[in-house]
């Protein structure tokens, strides 16, 4: 996960909830469920039935310093900078 400044993100006190059923129980074994959070970052959040509101999830893939090479000393980027970073033909 990757941690922002002044963003609401997921966090560690984040009730375990796997309720989209994009996994099987067995594979999501000591590991964070990222189906919520990803949906919840394209804009389509659940509200949960308390009124809390899934928060997003950040990642970075297994790659954050990567994100260096994006960003290229920018503070933010797009979509469209991430592909043109990405090593293959265009």
């Amino acid at each position: 996960m990757v941690e922002v400044d002044g963003l609401a993100t997921q966090g560690e006190e984040r009730r375990r909830v796997c309720d989209l059923d994009y996994l099987d129980a067995a594979d999501a074994v000591r590991r964070r469920c990222l189906c919520n959070g990803l949906v919840a970052d394209v804009g389509h959040a659940q509200t949960r039935d308390d009124g809390t509101v899934e928060r997003p999830l950040l990642t970075a893939g297994d790659d954050l310093h990567g994100l260096r090479g994006v960003l290229g000393g920018r503070v933010r980027h797009s979509a469209r900078d991430v592909v043109a970073y990405l090593p293959g033909p265009r």
